[in-house]
């Protein structure tokens, strides 16, 4: 009776009765469900089911870009409840804490007796409190605690909570801090695959039952025993909700992800081989920093979007159609793009892109511009309510909006844009999750299309690559206790990365080579979108990855790694590596040495001939910085 936005799924019933239950029995939970299934909705019920028995106030810490989303949501379904977003400038907060958080004293006694006692006053302090609910963000738990803290909260809800896996971060030592009769995580990402990640979270919540990380690794250290495993169920059980979509929303319309691999333009081709020899010396130098490798990677990366990703690449051409024909020309990919979204359009599909950087979104718009279609942007540059306003306009009846670019990492956390039935994953993130979240945004409820997700891989480049190592790692996500810290590339990773395609191609292009090319004509172009049998020629590897671990939380069986089989994988991979140590170094100057010497010997002697005539060919090797990467 007490919510006005609609009824609830059964099975967001059910999430209500869990925190209910929960709440009853003084359990602190984290609610798990996949992303999409409404965990905000279910939050809200629950606390308005709290509000309904006088019980408040609430504190929700959020992301700043879904605070919007949850300010809409409570007015939706528990308008008779008073909710104050607290965030913005200090000035702006100053004026929230002074009209909005209290009630006026009665009396002037009362302020004496504040300097004299702090205790007393922060009692009366405790009743005049005026907001059932508190909306902030993560910022302001860290600034304005001072605030914040002294506030006795009936129940804390902290979204996206698996940001709390680290129990060094400022977040987490903060909010340890607030008294809370209750705590409530969600979390919709599977990254509890990690157990002292999960540790961290159940920490948070319970600290007396999971008290240290070491006995918790030390009790769970051979968990592949099933004794051990049901022990751990019957640890985390109470505390723990996951339902993915696929058990609960069986009316759900399917989706459905290909892998496009895509062909370097002969423009991109000559660049991947000049970036290739321009940094034959660091390719070469034993070890080399880390960084120069690095940022080699960011070039291949960048050209493999589009050749004007890179400085001085881009001619200014002043007849618009021209201009047009060579940026589509430039890149393997947006040629493909182009022929996709123009039947896209013709079908009457909405398409959300998704890349990794702010200036190929830039790219994309001179590209959609050209075309005369509308769209929406959004990227680590737009704030909060902005977004609000662009996702609302993206999803608004009848909308002509045809396209909204997004930024991977801007555009991830908590954003509903289910109007769209077309996700292109332009260039991949390399934190496989990041993408997952990219492909949730659609595929979400209140979609009622079957959602196709593209992703476009260039072929024989750093991105194949790439993208194989990330499948692997994913796959590797599975329950190793304390194994899995977060891998960071390697310097041999990322010369296997450079190198990976790199000798196809030097080869000249012969026939055996444009056999191997890939060629979308239309009736290529028209199988891939034909949304009835796309996906029996390749399909990703997503939901078995999503959650080995987390699928016990909803049935009983669990798979686990075979105890033998993994010791002596791992005996044989350290074997390995300690001879590929020693070969390593030397194998890959002799690598390098075979491909480019004599080309980086022309390089160099074009450079120094041109120095002669005073002028400077080499285009400086750009460093990465962090504005690279959007959002």
């Amino acid at each position: 009776e007490f919510l006005s936005g609609g009824s609830l799924h059964p099975y967001q019933l059910e999430g209500l009765n869990f925190l209910r239950f929960s709440w009853s029995k003084q359990t602190h939970v984290i609610l798990a469900d996949e992303m999409g299934l409404g965990k905000t909705i279910q939050s809200i019920a629950f606390l308005a089911s709290l509000f309904e028995e006088g019980i408040y106030p609430h504190l929700v810490v959020a992301p700043l870009s879904t605070l919007r989303n949850w300010e809409r949501e409570f007015a939706t379904w528990a308008p008779q409840m008073n909710v104050v977003m607290y965030v913005g400038s200090a000035q702006a907060r100053s004026v929230i804490r002074e009209y909005e958080f209290y009630y006026p004293k009665k009396s002037k006694s009362a302020k004496l007796k504040k300097k004299k006692s702090g205790q007393i006053t922060s009692d009366s302090k405790q009743e005049r409190i005026k907001f059932d609910v508190l909306l902030t963000s993560y910022e302001m738990i860290n600034l304005d605690s001072m605030s914040l803290k002294p506030i006795k909260w009936e129940c804390m809800v902290v979204d996206e909570g698996h940001r709390l896996k680290n129990k060094d971060s400022k977040l987490f030592l903060q909010l340890k801090q607030y008294i809370s009769r209750h705590r409530v995580l969600l979390t919709g990402t599977p990254l509890q695959n990690n157990l002292d990640e999960l540790f961290m979270l159940m920490h948070f919540l319970d600290a007396g039952k999971f008290g240290s990380l070491e006995e918790f690794q030390e009790e769970f250290k051979d968990i592949n025993q099933e004794e051990q495993i049901s022990r751990l169920h019957k640890m985390l059980a109470p505390h723990l909700l996951r339902r993915l979509k696929k058990d609960v929303l069986k009316e759900m319309p399917p989706k459905k992800e290909l892998i496009l691999r895509v062909e370097l333009s002969s423009k991109q081709k000559e660049y991947y081989k000049a970036i290739l020899t321009r940094n034959y010396e660091i390719l070469t130098r034993k070890g080399g920093a880390q960084i120069s490798l690095v940022n080699v990677v960011m070039e291949l990366r960048k050209l493999c979007c589009h050749p004007y990703m890179l400085e001085g690449v881009e001619p200014s051409i002043e007849d618009p159609d021209e201009a047009y024909k060579q940026l589509l020309e430039s890149s393997g990919k947006l040629q493909l793009l182009d022929k996709m979204m123009v039947k896209l359009k013709e079908q009457g599909h909405r398409v959300l892109i998704y890349s990794q950087f702010q200036h190929m979104l830039d790219i994309l718009e001179d590209y959609l511009t050209y075309k005369k279609w509308q769209y929406e942007r959004i990227d680590g540059k737009v704030g909060g309510a902005e977004r609000q306003i662009r996702i609302d306009r993206f999803n608004a009846k009848n909308s002509n909006r045809f396209c909204f670019l997004l930024s991977t990492r801007a555009g991830g956390l908590g954003i509903n844009l289910a109007t769209a039935d077309t996700v292109i994953i332009y260039d991949s993130d390399w934190n496989p999750h990041a993408d997952l979240q990219a492909m949730a945004r659609a595929h979400r409820l209140g979609q009622t299309n079957k959602v196709m997700i593209y992703r476009l891989i260039t072929r024989g480049s750093i991105e194949e690559r790439m993208m194989q190592m990330t499948k692997k790692k994913m796959v590797l996500e599975h329950l190793v206790v304390g194994k899995l810290k977060t891998q960071n590339i390697n310097q041999e990773e990322l010369d296997d990365i450079i190198r990976y395609g790199s000798k196809e191609l030097f080869v000249d292009e012969t026939d055996e080579a444009k056999a191997r090319q890939i060629h979308y004509d239309d009736t290529a172009i028209d199988r891939l979108l034909d949304r009835e049998r796309a996906g029996d020629e390749e399909t990703a590897l997503d939901d078995e990855v999503d959650n080995e671990f987390l699928k016990a939380f909803k049935v009983a069986n669990f798979e686990y790694i075979d105890e033998t089989e993994a010791a002596a994988e791992e005996e044989a991979q350290k074997a390995a590596a300690e001879t590929k140590a020693t070969v390593n170094n030397s194998e890959r100057t002799a690598f390098w040495e075979d491909l480019l010497k004599d080309r980086y010997e022309v390089h160099k002697e074009e450079e120094f001939n041109s120095l002669g005539k005073g002028k400077r060919s080499r285009k400086q090797m750009v460093s990465v910085e962090d504005d690279d990467l959007a959002g």
